[in-house]
């Protein structure tokens, strides 16, 4: 029996490696909303730093609405992070919209990515 476990845990693991880019191949960026307790926008890079800025836009149903921005800063991860809001309300859940930018070599902003989210799945920045 342990045999077949360590055989499904390998397996598993293999999967996860081979269809999971989240980051840890190269630059990636998500939104997710109604993840128990948070909404976020994140741009980030397991491996290296860059000059990120990530606004995330967060709108509920019933119509409440506010702007978290990371503003320009060197680092492997710029996440727009707000916690304490979603899953307050069943009936008013969330959108988390966001805004990715980098730095040119320039020295100027560059608008690089759009996301969306009204679930805590991260399509766009784990799954290849």
């Amino acid at each position: 029996m342990k045999i077949v476990t360590k055989i499904v845990l390998s397996s598993t693991i293999i999967l996860i490696i081979n269809t999971s880019h989240a980051g840890l191949f190269g630059n990636t960026a998500h939104s997710r909303a109604n993840c128990l307790t948070f909404n976020e926008s994140v741009t980030w890079n397991a491996k290296e730093s860059h000059w990120w800025r990530v606004k995330s836009l967060h709108t509920s149903a019933k119509g409440a609405q506010h702007m978290i921005d990371t503003f320009m800063a060197y680092t492997w991860r710029a996440a727009a992070f707000h916690s304490g809001e979603s899953n307050r309300d069943l009936h008013d859940p969330w959108t988390a919209q966001g805004y990715h930018f980098y730095m040119g070599d320039n020295g100027k902003e560059i608008y690089d990515a759009y996301t969306i989210s009204t679930d805590c799945s991260a399509y766009d920045g784990w799954w290849g």
